[in-house]
């Protein structure tokens, strides 16, 4: 986007997945894969865009969830 552009104003953060098994039921590595995706996701790709805002002086960042993340 920056070598198209020469400059990103606003990145949104959507990737999300989610899981339908309880708790109990479902897997380890999948509930894992959840949170890596859902939380960690957005904290990789904010972090790797925040060095450019700083740089640009400018710069939002937009976070989407779900009603289930509520």
């Amino acid at each position: 986007a920056q070598a198209f552009g020469g400059r990103i104003d606003v990145w949104v953060n959507n990737a999300g997945i989610t899981l339908f098994a309880p708790i109990e039921t479902g897997a380890f590595e999948e509930h894992r894969r959840v949170i890596e995706t859902n939380l960690f996701g957005s904290m990789l790709c904010a972090r790797a865009v925040l060095p450019l805002f700083r740089q640009q002086r400018r710069g939002v960042i937009i976070n989407v969830g779900s009603i289930l993340s509520e």
